[in-house]
């Protein structure tokens, strides 16, 4: 028996197209967990491509944000993908962890020292990985996840980027602190241990 293949069809009216773009635009991705693959399929046919869903439950505390998934990571459809981005290295040793590749033990560990992630960008137009390449950006509801999970108690940007972002977002008085920490990406060319040093602010914050 043969199964037909799945298919994904782009409307050619324009009305419908027009539509349909605004509901993925406009629809925050933690609000589209079932529909994610499909939102990055379409994305991906205008040349656009968009964040993952928040990992984040009612017991976080902090949340750490970054600007919006790199080559690697989109590829593997995992944060932090990068082999030469710090990210997990330094959260693992932080909480003085065994470190692992394995990506779900990874989401199990920040889960269990209740860290969140999320990114500031929903969907751009990047080439490469760079933030500097990033155009026609559209923001994620950063203020609106903050609001359903009323336990964080802090903020921290991995990077410039997603500081300005969250500070043009929030504003620079929000009722959160909000900390700008080194990005852990390859492309900051700064040594492991004052990333390391810089990052243990979080710990601040952790129970």
């Amino acid at each position: 028996m043969q199964t037909k293949e799945a298919r994904f069809f782009i409307p050619k009216n324009p009305i419908a197209l027009a539509n349909l773009n605004n509901f993925f635009l406009q629809t925050p991705s933690f609000q589209l967990p079932h529909l994610q693959e499909i939102k990055s399929l379409y994305l991906m046919m205008q040349n656009r491509i968009s964040s993952f869903p928040p990992i984040i439950d009612a017991h976080s505390e902090i949340l750490i944000l970054g600007s919006i998934p790199g080559v690697k990571s989109l590829e593997k459809q995992q944060y932090y993908a990068h082999p030469q981005n710090k990210f997990w290295k330094i959260i693992f040793e932080l909480v003085s962890e065994p470190f692992t590749e394995d990506y779900t033990q990874r989401i199990q560990t920040i889960k269990k020292y209740h860290i969140a992630l999320w990114d500031v960008i929903d969907s751009c137009e990047r080439k490469g990985s760079l933030d500097s390449e990033i155009r026609n950006e559209e923001a994620n509801q950063i203020a609106e996840l903050l609001e359903q999970h009323p336990n964080i108690k802090a903020i921290f940007c991995n990077g410039g980027k997603s500081y300005k972002n969250v500070q043009k977002l929030l504003g620079k008085d929000y009722k959160l602190p909000i900390f700008l920490l080194p990005s852990t990406s390859p492309l900051h060319t700064v040594s492991f241990e004052k990333k390391l040093e810089d990052w243990k602010r979080i710990l601040e914050f952790l129970v």
